[in-house]
């Protein structure tokens, strides 16, 4: 008897192994515990949110750029180096690691590059905050994506971009939503890709989406279009700005606010200013040095939509989608302190 249940049990556990060899997973299938859906549009099942304790930024390194043009982007010169007292590992040879700190002006307690002509000392207005928001998530070039890390080894397909949502900023939007509803925030995350087959014309797609988003849902509030930023050398090498949290490192962000300096409709453009001033200093507050400076543009981008839409940019190319995924849960605690604090 005990040599029948010996077999049995043994073809049990071979059976077991080889269903579980026959189940196909990707290089990163798994975040975690999670399983990872990597179809564009389906929603991402994630890990338990850290608590706020965990995000205790300390200043990282040095210095470095800000994105161009709606649909493009180049580098600035850097502007000031920092050296902090215990140095991370150091990133691969065509990776400078840096931490921008200032900004053209300080105004408002925060730094700023004003790319516009206007006098934003009498921008600031009232910002309001609606009892029961919502905030919606978009990305207009979903695509964008981080350098590969041990964790998230995809393989990319040309300049820093892959449609799987499991490795691109969508991962990121799905963290922000996920760590959002954890503060009980009511959130939509709409990670249709707006940059395929064409990169040109994806801010309109977008655009059509938030309209048709803001239709159905009256009670949006906050509306983030969150982007990677770009930022290499002449000669290929990739910047990237980062910041430490509990031993972990964290992509910085820039928020980005469109104005009407080009020309095209956008009345209502200091409101979102407003928005992003009280946004940044919420962040700054919490997580110094996490945010680069506060970047406005003569564009207007999609701003003109919502008195509190705003362009997140969340790392660069040379950054990892590891670090990118602590800033945006350092973001989702910075949003909630805007409506609870």
């Amino acid at each position: 008897m005990k040599k029948i249940l010996l077999i049995l049990s043994s073809f049990i556990l071979f059976a077991a192994t080889v269903i579980l060899m026959s189940v196909p997973l990707t290089s990163d299938s798994f975040y975690g515990d999670a399983l990872c859906i990597s179809a564009p549009g389906a929603p991402l099942k994630l890990p338990k949110l850290p608590s706020s304790e965990e995000f205790i930024l300390r200043h990282s390194i040095a210095s470095a750029s800000i994105s161009d043009s709606e649909d493009d982007s180049s580098p600035v010169p850097a502007e000031e180096s920092y050296t902090p007292e215990t140095e991370p590992l150091p990133p691969p040879s065509d990776i400078i690691e840096t931490t921008i700190q200032k900004g053209s002006s300080s105004l408002f307690g925060i730094e700023i590059n004003n790319e516009t002509d206007y006098d934003l000392s009498s921008a600031l207005k009232e910002v309001q905050r609606p009892s029961s928001p919502t905030v919606l998530i978009v990305h207009t070039h979903t695509s964008e994506s981080y350098r590969p890390s041990d964790k998230f080894p995809y393989i990319p397909k040309d300049n820093s971009r892959t449609e799987d949502t499991c490795f691109n900023v969508a991962r990121v939007g799905e963290e922000l939503r996920s760590s959002l509803s954890a503060y009980g925030i009511n959130v939509i995350h709409d990670s249709t890709v707006n940059d395929y087959p064409s990169y040109n014309g994806s801010y309109k797609k977008t655009l059509e989406l938030i309209e048709a988003h803001l239709k159905k849902n009256p009670s949006i509030d906050i509306i983030i279009d969150l982007h990677r930023d770009a930022m290499e050398r002449t000669d290929g090498t990739k910047i990237s700005t980062v910041c430490t949290a509990e031993n972990e490192k964290a992509a910085q962000v820039m928020l980005v606010v469109g104005t009407d300096r080009s020309g095209l409709n956008h009345p209502d453009w200091r409101d979102n200013f407003s928005f992003a001033v009280e946004l940044q200093n919420i962040i700054n507050e919490n997580f110094p040095h996490l945010t680069r400076p506060l970047n406005v543009r003569n564009e207007r981008f999609n701003g003109h939509i919502s008195g509190k839409e705003l362009i997140i940019e969340v790392g660069t190319t040379g950054n990892t989608l590891d670090e990118a995924l602590v800033s945006a849960r350092a973001l989702a605690f910075a949003i909630n302190e805007f409506y609870t604090g």
